[in-house]
Order: C-alpha cells, then structure tokens, then sequence
C-alpha cells in the first residue's frame, strides 16, 4: 500500500471517528442551554419542579439559554425574573410570563453574555382560587418539592408529570437532610454562567 493510500485512509478513519464524537459533545455542552420548570397544585398550595435536576433551590443556565415554564391541571401561574443586585435583567425582551389555560406553557429567553456572571430569583406564584372573571382574588408563592431527592414523590418520576423527554443539567449537591430548615417558597435562584 502506497503512503498516499494509507495517509487518505488514515484521514477517513480520523473524520469518521470525529464524526461520532461531535453530536455528544455537542450535545453536553447544550446541557446548561434549557431548563423546563412545572408549576402543579398540591392541597392549598403549589409545587414548582426543575425537570431533571436535584437542586431545586438553583440551576445554573448559558447565556441566550431558555426556560420552558408549564402550568399543570389549569392552574394559573405567574412567573417573573428579577433583575440582578446590579440591576441587570435575567431575561432578553420580557421577565414575565402569565400562564393560563389557554396558554399552559411559555418560554423566557435569558440574557445574553455581558462577560460576567449573574444571579436572579425566578419568582413563582400561583392562583389557588378563582373569581367569576378574569382577576384572581388569591395568589400564593409556590413551593419546591420537600423531600431528600428534590423530588415531590421521593423517586425517579415526579408527581408533576413524566420526566422522559426532559433536558437540563442533573445537578448533584449533598442530599438535604431533614433536619434542615423548610425551603422558602418563591421560586428557585437561576445563575447565568459566563464561560471564561
């Protein structure tokens, strides 16, 4: 075999190869790119759930990243981000979505990289009781899920709804002991992480 033939063979093999390796990497990096919470009642309150991760006190998200929010049962749900202790939004265009039963799900686009890190509360309130028109006489914060796994039901899938076609970092922070304080409600505290 000529070194020619063997050097285009060896180049083949080696794009081949790559060709494999490229759609998982990529595919990882997107990771941190989408995050989907769904907002459920639960009793006299509601229970909010970061699909596919521990912590649901905090998720870390990119720049230009989304955040799919979903109100399940026809519950109403508001959700607004806040800005920064610098005062700069989380979100491109808008920070808040009202999601109703017309309009179950909705999508909040984060900020774009500015160089640095940031942080913003993700405020969630729901509406547990409704009047005859459009105003609802009752908003109430909602809540994480209160078990060790961060899971509403303590297992593998959520009481939220099916947990198969969810993406988002898989976070694994020490398990929350019960003997820790409840979680405040409200909503989670997102992180925009600039790559350095």
């Amino acid at each position: 075999m000529s070194s020619s033939l063997r050097c285009a063979w060896l180049l083949c093999t080696c794009l081949l190869l790559l060709s494999f390796s490229l759609p998982f990497e990529a595919d990882a990096q997107s990771r941190k790119d989408r995050h989907r919470i769904r907002v459920a009642p639960e009793g006299e309150s509601c229970v909010y759930e970061i699909q596919n991760q521990a912590n649901q006190d905090f998720f870390v998200i990119n720049p230009g990243g989304r955040v799919l929010v979903q109100a399940q049962r026809g519950l109403w749900v508001d959700v607004f981000v806040q800005n920064d202790p610098r005062g700069i939004p989380g979100t491109r265009n808008r920070r808040m979505v009202a999601l109703r039963k017309q309009v179950p799900r909705d999508t909040l686009f984060v900020r774009s990289a500015i160089g640095r890190p940031t942080e913003h509360q993700v405020q969630i309130q729901c509406c547990l009781s409704r009047g005859q028109g459009r105003a609802c006489p009752r908003w109430s914060d909602a809540r994480p899920p209160t078990t060790e796994t961060g899971r509403p039901d303590g297992g593998s899938s959520s009481v939220l709804g099916s947990t198969s076609d969810l993406r988002g970092p898989a976070a694994s922070p020490p398990p929350v002991s019960l003997t820790d304080p409840p979680r405040p409600p409200g909503g989670p505290v997102m992180r925009i992480e600039e790559e350095q």
